[in-house]
């Protein structure tokens, strides 16, 4: 399992960022694949200490977050663009409290 340092209630991974520009997309989805568990969460800017011990899994083009206790909150699709900066996933919620949103 890998650890976040840091999140957003979208989980966006800022460790992440440290694949830079300069690898191919293939290696980005292969570093992001796998389940890592929020350490920090901030919800629009501030502390969101109900999101810490989430899981966020992602397989394929897909995620899915879980809560502390194997709950089902929220599942979509992502798209990664590691040319942003810095680097970005785009998360479309197909399930849960964000269903059909971005």
């Amino acid at each position: 399992m890998h650890g976040l340092t840091k999140a957003t209630l979208c989980f966006a991974v800022g460790t992440w960022s440290a694949l830079g520009r300069a690898q191919a997309d293939e290696a980005a989805w292969k570093e992001l694949h796998g389940t890592w568990i929020a350490e920090q969460a901030q919800r629009d800017g501030t502390s969101a200490g109900d999101a810490v011990g989430y899981h966020l899994t992602f397989t394929g083009s897909r995620f899915e977050i879980r809560s502390q206790d194997g709950k089902s909150l929220y599942a979509g699709t992502i798209r990664l663009n590691p040319g942003a900066e810095p680097a970005a996933i785009d998360f479309e919620h197909t399930e849960g409290t964000f269903k059909n949103r971005m």
